[in-house]
């Protein structure tokens, strides 16, 4: 993708942009942790148009947001989701419309015309990128009690396709999780690929671990970006070893009592936990420890598959240092 000379203070050439990603991922995240959905954005500088398909409450708009927080490129314009919820949360997240629309009506050209209608800032003239996260449970490994059921939903991804070839962006991406690049969900994944390349586009794919992007938390999530000039996929920024990690993340916050709620941040509480549930938490060993069998209600002895729902996370050797300073 060119970024506009008028507004990029980047040179634009792969080698030089490459070398200062680390950089520009560390601002966004920077961006990111102070982001807040009060204020209305300076949209008046912002090359790129972006459409959010499947848009929940905004998660792959929020990097974009993030990212033109240091470099004004993206103008998120509306989000596309059948959720009423998850579209007035996006509306009051970016300012933008959050309209509740089935994605399988939209290859249909009266009502995607109708759809572009119902986005005000949505100009024709300008650079287009659309974002798309299509349903991932038909796709997920955790569907084991329908694991050989077909999910109608795994044919939002090629239906994206034939609406994204309809806007003609300069810009596609699709996120879901790594099964769809799976042998068992390949046919999905092919067939928007072939409708994608037959409207001129290149399609690269590939999975990636978030961890190696700076997220605290190792979670793998397939990557797809078409567009119509070659172009490389992102490359990680951090090694196994440079990994954050939840403390890291977390530590500053203050300790609180059951029931609390920390004051200046409500995502920060603590869960009133019966006392026979207290007693079980502090069964399990530390530093990446499990439930002891035989400890707790007898149901949880039963259970296949997420045996470790009372695990500890471990604690890194370089995360002991951090600890001593936080306990001293």
């Amino acid at each position: 993708m060119l970024l506009p000379s008028k507004i990029s203070t980047i040179e634009n050439t792969k080698t030089d942009y490459r070398a200062c990603k680390p950089s520009l991922i560390k601002k966004a995240q920077s961006q990111l942790l102070n982001w807040s959905s009060e204020g209305k954005a300076n949209y008046s500088q912002r090359y790129y148009q972006i459409i959010d398909f499947f848009s929940g409450c905004g998660g792959m708009s929020l990097g974009f947001e993030a990212f033109s927080k240091i470099y004004p490129f993206f103008k998120i314009i509306g989000g596309c989701d059948i959720n009423q919820d998850a579209s007035k949360t996006f509306e009051k997240n970016f300012k933008a419309p959050g309209l509740i629309k089935d994605v399988t009506t939209l290859v249909h050209d009266k009502e995607l015309k109708r759809f572009l209608g119902e986005l005000p800032s949505y100009r024709k003239d300008k650079p287009l990128i659309l974002i798309g996260c299509p349903p991932c449970q038909g796709f997920t490994s955790h569907r084991k009690k329908s694991w050989d059921v077909i999910d109608s939903r795994n044919n939002l991804v090629s239906i994206f396709a034939k609406v994204a070839v309809k806007l003609n962006p300069e810009v596609i991406v699709i996120e879901n999780v790594p099964e769809m690049l799976s042998k068992k969900y390949w046919s999905y994944f092919q067939t928007s690929k072939e409708i994608l390349e037959e409207a001129g586009y290149i399609v690269h794919q590939q999975i990636y671990n978030a961890a190696s992007f700076g997220v605290p938390q190792e979670r793998y999530r397939a990557l797809v970006v078409a567009m119509k000039k070659d172009f490389l996929l992102p490359e990680p920024i951090f090694l196994k070893n440079q990994y954050i990690t939840v403390r890291q993340t977390i530590s500053s916050l203050p300790a609180i009592d059951p029931g609390e709620v920390y004051v200046r941040d409500a995502y920060h509480y603590c869960a009133k936990h019966k006392p026979n549930t207290i007693d079980v938490i502090k069964s399990v060993p530390k530093n990446g420890g499990n439930r002891p069998k035989g400890i707790g209600p007898k149901c949880l002895d039963k259970v296949k598959g997420y045996t470790d729902v009372y695990g500890r996370l471990i604690l890194r050797v370089e995360d002991t240092f951090i600890l001593n300073k936080i306990e001293a």
